[in-house]
């Protein structure tokens, strides 16, 4: 940048004048001195169609940002009193004026306008930094790429958006609005009821509970206030931001305007979730599940109504939208279907009688996909996904990970396709191994007898370090993540969100993995944050009882404890919390490095409670920095 100084009157920028490239088609920040803006109201110097853009003032405040100068630089002061040589025409208004940290001049610059205003000098000096059009344009065009690759990466994680034409992509992107928050302000309050979304451009913000959980921190390219699309629903938290924070904001008519009702993404959206979850689908490629989705249509049925009916040969798979439907074998009831939930799949690999029957269990709303569509589109699905499996599972096997590509095609081609029915026994612990199998369809369960969970058991509770009153076994939880939950003084103080990534061959868990929250919501819970939020707050219920049933089981205060609970998404925006392990005071805190410090203190603390001080006792308490912290209830 070039320093300019200036004095009391000078003009700095003439309205009317034409950028022409020379020394003073620049972009001003005010050093010193004050700066008064002056409009000709006879004249017109737009040209045709042309306005200016209120993305403007946010370009110019970044660019003063990145000269290091404060982050009012581009404020704008309307003036009333008015003073110069400059108002002796009644048609020349004073419109605004400028001081130390303000800029100027980037309209003309960004859209090679003519000057709409003048600039002139107002004090006896006056010091400017000048930036030459093209180093402005240069780092405006990469400001404005930053925050547009910003935005397309958080709309692309948005599940209702997928399958979205690229211009209507584009449209959504160029239709944000920027907006500059300061750190501990407040973006959007519980209660309130909200119609928009925000990506998080810049800095980091908390989503609070009413009762001041601190539920997520959510950063750069995140995005909350998608369920305020789609209804009018209060804001189930508070939002604030942790730093100066620049969001980007889209309101819900301004999406409807550009993508039609919201209603019909929502549709696709949810058969897309639910045809990803399919196992039987599980292997087909993306654009492969898209055209599927294509030949979905939506049926209703009366209460009553038989949608299958047992023996019946079967060509529809179904997916539950609205409603409940009750399945009978043999009319013995034995499952019920609810939302988000399918059956009839079979249909699609194979002409066989359907196993049961499905009556609707009042109104019913199904989405249906034919098995004559959904041949046309892939033809006989069974061989395909039958070979895809054996080749993702040569792939990654141990045992056949080095082969060569030949090499495991060899080995497929030896493979032979074999039905076991219900309680046929494949294996029996103790005898040789003579085969290799891939399970196409069904479950099997693997028993290595109750000596190993005894053997377990015994190793936990002898631990060295470890007390144990009591250890429940009840039954395996499929999950996606462990949620682990350090409370202190009957509050949640930290989470984490951890996995093991795999099974050794006794059984064991190994290699434990820990994301942030924002990663655990990508990896685990498929971009689906509202899940997550369903998740956090069945977890905060659960410690809450956990809480009050160790209360009940002793007299002493409840200090600390851990709660590790398995985490299920259980469809789109829902979640099962199953508890997994409850520790009090004996627990791990290797991946809270602040968690022994915290702890410590806090059991300190409870060994005073109780205690009534003497009179040297209170001078020495009224004297020493620490006090003992009130508890309070788990959130």
């Amino acid at each position: 940048m070039v320093a300019v100084q200036t004095t009391r009157d000078e003009v700095v920028i003439q309205q009317g004048e034409m950028l022409s490239g020379g020394a003073t088609d620049n972009f001003y920040v005010v050093d010193s001195g004050t700066f008064h803006i002056f409009r000709d109201m006879r004249a017109n110097n737009h040209a045709v169609g042309w306005k200016p853009p209120a993305i403007s003032d946010a370009i110019s405040e970044s660019l003063a940002s990145k000269m290091n100068l404060r982050p009012e630089a581009v404020n704008v002061k309307t003036v009333v009193s008015r003073f110069s040589s400059w108002e002796d025409s009644e048609h020349v208004k004073l419109v605004q004026m400028r001081e130390r940290g303000d800029a100027f001049g980037e309209l003309g610059l960004m859209y090679n306008q003519p000057r709409q205003a003048s600039v002139v000098c107002s004090s006896d000096t006056a010091k400017l930094w000048a930036l030459p059009r093209k180093v402005y344009r240069e780092i405006s065009i990469t400001d404005a790429m930053d925050t547009r690759n910003a935005i397309s990466r958080a709309l692309k994680a948005i599940s209702i958006l997928k399958g979205l034409e690229q211009a209507r992509f584009d449209q959504i992107a160029d239709a944000f609005v920027e907006m500059h928050f300061e750190a501990g302000q407040k973006v959007v309050s519980h209660g309130e009821i909200g119609a928009a979304l925000y990506i998080i451009l810049k800095g980091s913000i908390n989503q609070v509970l009413p009762d001041g959980v601190v539920m997520g921190t959510l950063q750069r390219c995140d995005y909350f206030g998608m369920r305020s699309l789609l209804s009018d629903e209060p804001r189930a938290y508070d939002v604030l931001a942790t730093t100066p924070v620049v969001l980007a904001k889209i309101e819900r008519k301004t999406l409807i305007e550009i993508t039609g009702p919201l209603t019909e993404l929502v549709e696709m959206s949810f058969t897309r979730e639910v045809l990803s979850n399919v196992p039987l689908l599980s292997h087909l490629s993306e654009h492969e599940r898209e055209a599927i989705l294509e030949e979905c249509t939506h049926r209703e049925y009366q209460p009553g109504e038989v949608i299958i009916r047992q023996n019946e040969p079967g060509h529809s798979f179904f997916i539950v939208k609205e409603g409940e439907v009750q399945c009978f074998v043999n009319q013995k009831h034995v499952k019920t279907y609810g939302p988000s939930e399918y059956f009839g799949e079979r249909a699609l690999l194979r002409d066989e009688p359907r196993a049961a029957d499905c009556i609707a269990l009042g109104r019913v709303t199904a989405i249906l996909l034919e098995r004559e569509e959904f041949v046309k589109l892939l033809g006989p699905l069974q061989l395909q996904l039958d070979y895809k499996i054996m080749k993702d599972t040569l792939r990654t096997a141990p045992l056949f990970r080095y082969l060569s590509s030949s090499e495991r095609e060899t080995v497929l081609n030896a493979f032979q396709s074999v039905d076991f029915s219900e309680g046929d026994l494949l294996f029996r612990e103790g005898d040789p191994g003579v085969s290799f199998i891939l399970i196409r369809e069904g479950e099997v369960r693997i028993f290595r007898g109750e000596a190993q969970l005894a053997e377990a058991m015994q190793g936990l509770v002898t631990t060295q370090g470890v007390e144990s009153t009591a250890i429940l076994v009840q039954d395996f939880c499929k999950n996606h993540f462990e949620l682990r939950c350090f409370v202190v003084n009957g509050r949640i103080e930290h989470l984490i969100y951890s996995t093991c990534e795999r099974v050794d061959p006794d059984g064991y868990l190994r290699d434990f993995v820990k994301l942030e929250r924002s990663a655990a919501i990508s990896t685990w819970f498929a971009n689906d944050s509202v899940a997550m939020e369903d998740a956090e707050r069945k977890a905060s219920r659960l410690v809450r009882h956990w809480l009050t049933w160790l209360r009940c089981r002793s007299a002493e205060p409840t200090v600390a404890f851990r709660c590790d609970l398995l985490i299920t998404r259980a469809g789109p925006g829902k979640a099962e919390v199953h508890t997994l392990e409850l520790t009090e005071m004996g627990f791990s805190m290797l991946a809270w490095p602040e968690g022994p410090h915290t702890v410590f203190n806090a059991l300190i603390d409870s060994f005073f409670a109780d205690i009534e001080p003497n009179a040297a006792d209170q001078s020495f308490l009224a004297a020493s920095p620490r006090q003992g912290r009130k508890a309070e209830e788990a959130p």
